[in-house]
């Protein structure tokens, strides 16, 4: 695979795939009016297993009130072991 031009923002990562200048892994509420309108096309990829990688991070030398704790105890109910360092944080209150 050869990369000529990367973007970063997802509407800039719309506007060459648009132009027929390539292609472009977005999600698919961006693309929706797009795919609606014709404009984009959306290509079903048999077997690919594609990831997008996320990162939380906050200060780990301040204190989490209330609704941090919630958040972080929502995001730890949904994806369980990938937060299991966040146990430390998630005292009962």
């Amino acid at each position: 695979m050869r990369i000529e031009v990367e973007v970063i923002g997802l509407e800039l990562q719309k506007k060459p795939s648009q132009l027929g200048l390539g292609v472009a892994l977005l999600p698919s509420p961006v693309v929706k009016t797009e795919i609606d309108s014709g404009s984009l096309k959306r290509l079903n990829i048999v077997g690919a297993n594609i990831a997008t990688p996320s990162c939380l991070v906050f200060r780990s030398d301040k204190y989490i009130n209330a609704p941090m704790k919630s958040f972080l105890q929502l995001l730890e109910s949904g994806f369980g072991p990938a937060l299991k360092n966040l146990k430390r944080y998630l005292n009962p209150i």
